[in-house]
């Protein structure tokens, strides 16, 4: 569920009398609760006690960034909502006088994304994992889980992409084909890049912002021999996962 906006405005209010510490609350039916931010450092983390994690009709947990580096999510961030994936989640920055916009994330946001092409950049909400993830689900219903990870992991060397594939039950080929996942490296690094393949010599992806003026790039279709020559490998949803996927999607599901 997103917030409505009497919601909104009064985790804005929250979010002000609490800066310069973070500030953080519930979205319960259509109501924003405030609750106690009871990290050590409240000016860098947050904090939310198990007892208030624990109380009925939670739809939503949100909190503020008072850090002007970080607009988005942080990796913190991420491990959080994977913890709680039933749960939207939502972040955005203050100054102390007003906010940016509230980006969502987690398991839950993919209704909060928008179209699959047009797409602003931001990490952890809208990059190239989650255009994969989202693409899985409205064109093939298939949803994926979403998986915390650290802005520009390749370039400590982190191999993280097939690792993630390899969990989700996807499997490497030998050639591109419809739907298949191609990773891209940059330069001798490991994978820092995912495109799906959606259509003949067509894929989908979203692009990061160029590092000089950080000059913003929409998520696009594009020719996907433009790119193949920084191909790394391509993998494809095995048959027996996808089948588990889809029968997770059908089966009946608890209310909260």
């Amino acid at each position: 569920m997103i917030p409505p906006p009497k919601a909104i405005l009064a985790f804005r209010d929250h979010t002000l009398a609490a800066f310069p510490h973070e500030a953080c609350g519930l979205l319960i039916g259509d109501e924003f609760v405030p609750v106690e931010n009871r990290a050590t450092d409240k000016t860098w983390d947050f904090r939310i006690d198990a007892r208030d994690m624990i109380r009925p009709g939670i739809q939503a947990v949100l909190h503020s960034h008072t850090r002007s580096d970080l607009l988005g999510p942080s990796y913190e961030d991420l491990c959080g909502a994977h913890r709680w994936p039933q749960l939207l989640h939502g972040v955005w920055r203050t100054d102390g006088v007003g906010t940016t916009p509230l980006e969502f994330f987690g398991d839950q946001a993919g209704i909060t994304r928008g179209n699959l092409v047009g797409r602003r950049f931001l990490w952890g909400v809208r990059d190239c994992a989650t255009l994969v993830i989202d693409y899985y689900e409205r064109i093939l219903g298939i949803r994926l889980r979403d998986k915390p990870r650290r802005d520009s992991f390749w370039e400590d060397g982190e191999d993280e992409w097939p690792t993630a594939l390899s969990e989700l039950g996807f499997v490497q080929i030998q050639q591109p084909e419809l739907h298949a996942v191609m990773l891209l490296r940059y330069g001798n690094y490991p994978p820092a890049h995912a495109a799906v393949i959606s259509g003949i010599n067509e894929i989908i992806h979203q692009p990061q912002p160029r590092v000089t003026g950080r000059e913003q790039r929409l998520s696009r279709r594009d020719s996907l021999r433009r790119w193949q020559r920084q191909a790394h490998s391509y993998w494809r949803l095995s048959e027996e996962a996808a089948r588990k996927y889809l029968d997770a999607c059908s089966s009946p599901r608890l209310s909260s």
